[in-house]
């Protein structure tokens, strides 16, 4: 009689035979030994199925046609069984002592619906968390508030919102996370669990050659703003008027993150007053906008793109001379 696991390991994958197995091995070496694995093969033409599925008989694997992270992590979360999902991108590895202490951050708070670790302790994605954010949603909207497969979620919740949005190629986890805050608490942790392995960049430089990213943060803004009515009109929701803002104000940066990257100035300066003016929090971040520029901008390895976007940035962003020069150092 097989024992009914409390966290179902939701694992996409494609193309990545090779390094897809080291992720599998530390989802099953968790201190945690109730758990399942679930591998969803998005079309790979490598064998990646063959090579994961003889490994546990813990591991699921599940073959479906190539439609992207979105669609292959919601395949595994409909054919999970535990009450709470953990993500896992198929080039990280987790250190055995992550689910312990995700269950642990999910179990301090009955009330809420994601918990996320310290996220990763080597890598070239660190997680930068937001400081005096008062609710989860605002350190969505700003960025750096979450890692994926940091990440733990109640099922329930997951389901109350329809899962990933599978229209997104890019930034699909976090439309999700923006939608997820409108059902419950976020719980972070300080302890780094997660190691980032080898970082193909293939689907991410494909996104940001293709211009995917700027639309992307603006569809998930507004995504996040319709959320916030849907939800008020269910249930009382508190803060809903200054959530709506900050979704409005999210959707203004990525326009002016768009009109950066096309040179139009007068059109960024509109753009970005809109936005500090709706997510006011965002003026003492302007790292976290240069971040997000920079993974978004097909043309920032160009020494003269970085230069104008950075200077020009530098000129307008309100604040001292110190936030200025995180924009420097960001870049």
């Amino acid at each position: 009689m097989s024992v009914e696991p409390s966290v179902s390991v939701v694992i996409p994958t494609f193309e990545r035979r090779r390094i897809v197995v080291a992720a599998v091995w530390s989802a099953l070496a968790q201190t945690r030994d109730d758990v399942e694995v679930i591998v969803v093969d998005d079309g790979s033409t490598d064998g990646t199925a063959a090579a994961v599925g003889g490994i546990d008989q813990r591991v699921k694997v599940l073959r479906r046609p190539n439609g992207g992270p979105a669609a292959a992590r919601n395949t595994g979360i409909q054919q999970a069984r535990a009450p709470i999902i953990a993500f896992l991108d198929s080039d990280d590895r987790w250190q055995p002592h992550h689910l312990e202490e995700m269950l642990a951050l999910l179990d301090s708070d009955p009330a809420a619906v994601l918990a996320c670790t310290g996220g990763a302790t080597h890598g070239d994605d660190s997680l930068h968390r937001p400081v005096g954010v008062t609710h989860a949603a605002l350190g969505v909207l700003l960025g750096g508030l979450l890692y994926t497969s940091a990440v733990g979620v109640r099922r329930e919740a997951v389901d109350a919102v329809g899962g990933f949005d599978e229209r997104f190629r890019v930034l699909e986890d976090s439309d999700l996370w923006g939608r997820l805050s409108m059902e419950g608490k976020f719980v972070l942790g300080g302890v780094a669990t997660l190691e980032a392995g080898e970082r193909p960049v293939r689907l991410r430089e494909e996104g940001r050659l293709a211009g995917l990213y700027p639309p992307a943060y603006e569809r998930g803004a507004c995504r996040f703003v319709q959320r916030v009515f849907e939800t008020a009109e269910r249930r009382p929701l508190a803060e809903s008027r200054r959530l709506a803002h900050a979704g409005r104000g999210a959707a203004a940066a990525a326009r002016a993150m768009g009109a950066v990257i096309a040179r139009e100035p007068r059109r960024a300066e509109h753009e970005l007053e809109s936005a500090w003016r709706l997510l006011p929090e965002l003026t003492e971040r302007p790292d976290l906008f240069v971040r997000r520029l920079r993974r978004s901008h097909p043309r920032w390895h160009e020494p003269e793109e970085r230069e104008w976007a950075l200077a020009w940035l530098a000129d307008v962003w309100p604040g001292t001379s110190r936030r200025r020069e995180d924009l420097v150092r960001t870049a």
